[in-house]
């Protein structure tokens, strides 16, 4: 009785062990539309799943920090900025409106994007029009993490040519318009029962410590 109760404790660590959380934290060198460059903390968070054996899974959630200013923003994956800038010392997320369901929740915006701006305390959505969008660009590594080896996921400080070697595709904010801004368009009228849109504004709360 003890050896199987034992067992039991032995697998149930295990599950545990399995199913937790990864992490990876790092900091990336940012190119501003000005042509300057700031630096930009980020932490990823994925699942593991597969027990036994231990199999890392999707990416649960981003996290952007800008230190000198305090923005925070944090969300799942599918929503993780094509643009974190800098406007006249405010901090801009630029997100790209590329699915169906994303079109339906956040009113078909034209075209394609949602702009919110930091406001000292959370974000508030502000009009496009105002931003340099013609002088933006993708600016974020999109490269976070390896799918099977956490010695190749985004760690320490990247700069600007190691975030080149990890998928950062510099676009163009204006090609990315021409490429996906006009699938609003396309779908608009679509009904989707797919629940409540995700919170964008507002505080995202604070930063994940690097104890945890």
């Amino acid at each position: 009785m003890i050896a199987r109760v034992a067992l039991v404790a032995c697998v149930l660590v295990l599950v545990a062990a399995c199913s937790r959380p990864e992490s990876t934290r790092w900091v990336e060198q940012v190119q501003s539309w000005d042509g300057t460059v700031f630096k930009l903390e980020g932490y990823a968070e994925l699942e593991r799943s597969g027990f036994p054996l231990s199999v890392r899974g999707r990416i649960r959630f981003v996290e952007y920090y800008h230190r000198p200013s305090g923005a925070f923003w944090k969300q799942s994956y599918g929503y993780r900025p094509l643009v974190f800038d800098l406007v006249d010392g405010t901090p801009v997320a630029i997100i790209g409106v590329d699915s169906d369901g994303k079109c339906y929740w956040h009113g078909w915006p034209t075209p394609g994007l949602i702009a919110l701006r930091w406001n000292g305390s959370g974000w508030e959505e502000t009009p496009l029009t105002g931003l340099p969008i013609e002088k933006m660009r993708s600016n974020l590594m999109t490269y976070l993490v390896h799918s099977r080896d956490p010695a190749q996921d985004a760690s320490g400080l990247l700069t600007l040519p190691e975030k080149r070697q990890r998928g950062w595709t510099d676009q163009p904010l204006s090609q990315w318009i021409a490429e996906y801004g006009g699938r609003c368009e396309k779908v608009r009228g679509l009904t989707l029962d797919i629940g409540p849109a995700p919170v964008l504004t507002g505080s995202h709360g604070v930063p994940t410590s690097s104890g945890q």
